[in-house]
């Protein structure tokens, strides 16, 4: 079932559906969604795309409601404790991706435009150990 009938059906009942994998994302009037990995379905203003390939940059002129910051984690663990410092945003509200850069020290994240607070981004990040700045 398209997933725009799951929002209309949930609607109809009640239901609060919540994606989490594709990701729901609002589009700007005729956006050209042609060549955009990972766009699994868009219907009346709305595409869901695959959370690995939320890319903001290929997003960017399609979509309204993403917003994408790249933070440097100096000193960023290259093992295994990189990984847990990596994925330290996912738990912060309003974020729904990463794209990590443990050898080049670097990570974008990717959040729901007025949903994320990028201060809690930070502090995730110094929490796993690691005093993340955002690229300017």
């Amino acid at each position: 079932m398209p997933p725009a009938k799951l929002d209309e059906l949930a609607n109809r009942h009640k239901v609060q559906l919540r994606w989490h994998n594709p990701i729901a994302v609002t589009l700007k009037a005729r956006a050209a969604l042609a060549g955009i990995p990972g766009v699994w379905y868009a219907s009346d203003g709305r595409a869901w795309v695959a959370d690995l390939l939320l890319e903001p940059q290929a997003l960017k002129a399609a979509t309204t409601d993403l917003e994408a910051r790249v933070y440097r984690l100096p000193g960023i663990p290259k093992g295994p404790g990189g990984n847990r410092v990596a994925a330290a945003p996912l738990r912060v509200p309003g974020v729904l991706s990463i794209f990590p850069d443990i050898f080049g020290e670097t990570e974008t994240v990717v959040g729901r435009k007025g949903k994320v607070r990028w201060a809690n981004v930070t502090e995730a990040f110094k929490r796993a150990g690691v005093n993340a700045t955002v690229n300017r």
